[in-house]
């Protein structure tokens, strides 16, 4: 089952992040990196040999890159599913509102308010303070960059006309701070994605089966008409890979006829019920009115 917290995190807070940010940071991404890819050019124009700690600056940067995203990537799907037993405290708390005030427990449910916020807030801490760290070093990495490429020219490179220099280091100096932009802004991308693969988790649900019967197995507008219920080898579980909760059942329950059900708790009494309403997977026959249920839509069910 999937609780409403994690249907209403899905669908409101991953469904938000996919429409409002992923893109601007798409965007993001694609034209700074075309940016990136024209200083590299200018740079290497005006004096090739800055090609090549230039090379070493995009090899530790991604190097950087990937160390972060091993962690990163799985602190945001933690933190995202912390966030769901928020959505399902509040949702539940509102509708019981009425219940909770009448036996005055408000304190108890701000408690596990609490702790499930506390919960999700450390989860949060955590992921902005990588993204804090990670943009640190290469802060760092940058300015060891510049300052080579500054150093090259004062020192080494006395060939060059001014003009060249003042364009090699304003390039420079823009193309760190634009390159340094463009990785985190692709961790992010990554890292957002995360939205995308929890929505997608939905596309994957088991799908129920048809809602309406086929027009051959319709059952007559006056069915049930008796109510005689026939469980013929008839098991029950609730997941495909469980056990089996009820284990070939053959009950004959004759029309107008009241059947008392008797058991300690987990012995399966409310699953009989469910397994009328095909609520779990059924294997065996139910026959209602001389009717096979699994031939039926859900709908005329």
């Amino acid at each position: 089952t999937n609780s409403s917290g994690r249907i209403l995190n899905r669908f409101s807070k991953d469904i938000g992040l996919i429409d409002e940010i992923l893109p601007n940071i798409l965007v993001d991404v694609i034209q700074i990196g075309l940016m990136v890819i024209g200083m590299f050019v200018v740079i290497g124009i005006v004096n090739p040999y800055l090609t090549i700690p230039t090379i070493i600056l995009v090899m530790v940067f991604f190097k950087m890159r990937n160390i972060y995203m091993t962690t990163s990537r799985n602190i945001k799907r933690l933190e995202g599913v912390t966030r769901s037993p928020i959505y399902t405290h509040v949702n539940a708390s509102i509708h019981g509102l009425t219940t909770i005030r009448s036996f005055k427990v408000e304190q108890i449910l701000f408690k596990e308010f609490a702790i499930h916020q506390n919960l999700h807030s450390a989860a949060w801490y955590l992921f902005i303070a990588l993204n804090r760290a990670f943009g640190f070093w290469l802060d760092l990495i940058c300015i060891l960059f510049i300052s080579t490429v500054t150093f090259y020219f004062i020192f080494i490179d006395n060939d060059n006309y001014g003009g060249n220099v003042g364009l090699a280091i304003t390039q420079a100096i823009g193309l760190t701070s634009l390159f340094q932009w463009v990785v985190r802004q692709s961790a992010e991308l990554e890292n957002q994605m995360t939205s995308v693969e929890r929505v997608l988790e939905y596309t994957n649900v088991p799908q129920e089966s048809t809602l309406e019967s086929l027009p051959d197995k319709k059952p007559p507008k006056t069915w049930p008409h008796e109510g005689q219920i026939i469980f013929k080898h008839f098991y029950l579980r609730y997941d495909p890979d469980a056990s089996f909760i009820l284990i070939d059942l053959n009950i004959n329950i004759a029309s107008a006829e009241k059947i008392g059900i008797v058991g300690r708790t987990g012995a399966g009494k409310s699953s009989l019920i469910s397994a009328l309403f095909r609520l779990a997977f059924n294997e065996g026959k139910i026959i209602i009115d001389g009717i096979e249920i699994h031939e039926l839509g859900l709908h005329d069910l």
